[in-house]
């Protein structure tokens, strides 16, 4: 459980046990103390008033609401979480692949594999030098019809790659 302690007028800061008034209280007061004695030392318990369904927690603060402390959010939709929405860099997206157990050689067998040696060379330079993937560019959409890999697999795959460093 986290103690957040109000700093100034509706402005809250994680309290990591420094000493309030010159005085060093045990950092597990919340169990020791009910939420009247903490709130006389401005700390605080935030409620959390739960998460809309259909939603997603886009940023987290604390803030006083209706005269109570508690977690504040802004949202995302879920319609917004889909890879259409996040390009890839090259970096992402083998790490995404590698991650999951799909070697760089796999992905270069296939590639190697294409019998028209037009559509291979493109896809070759599409592997090799794209800075940016896109997930509705048609290669993309090749490569992994070629590799085999389901269609929510390559989903959960490039929404986990999103998050990577680029």
């Amino acid at each position: 459980m986290t103690l957040y302690k109000e700093v100034s007028n509706n402005t809250f800061a994680i309290w990591n046990g420094e000493p309030i008034d010159g005085i060093r209280y045990p950092k597990n007061i919340e169990s020791l103390w009910s939420n009247t004695n903490l709130a006389a030392l401005d700390l605080y318990i935030p409620v959390d008033p739960g998460v809309a369904d259909g939603r997603i927690v886009n940023t987290t603060s604390v803030a006083r609401i209706s005269n109570n402390v508690q977690y504040s959010y802004t949202y995302r939709d879920l319609s917004e979480e889909i890879p259409a929405n996040f390009p890839l860099t090259s970096r992402q997206l083998r790490l995404g692949l590698i991650r999951n157990g799909y070697t760089l050689s796999f992905i270069q067998n296939i590639i190697d594999a294409i019998p028209d040696s037009t559509e291979r060379d493109e896809a070759q330079v599409w592997w090799e030098f794209s800075d940016q993937i896109e997930w509705e560019h048609p290669m993309t959409g090749a490569l992994l019809t070629l590799s085999g890999i389901s269609a929510n697999d390559a989903v959960t795959m490039w929404m986990t790659a999103k998050d990577y460093d680029a």
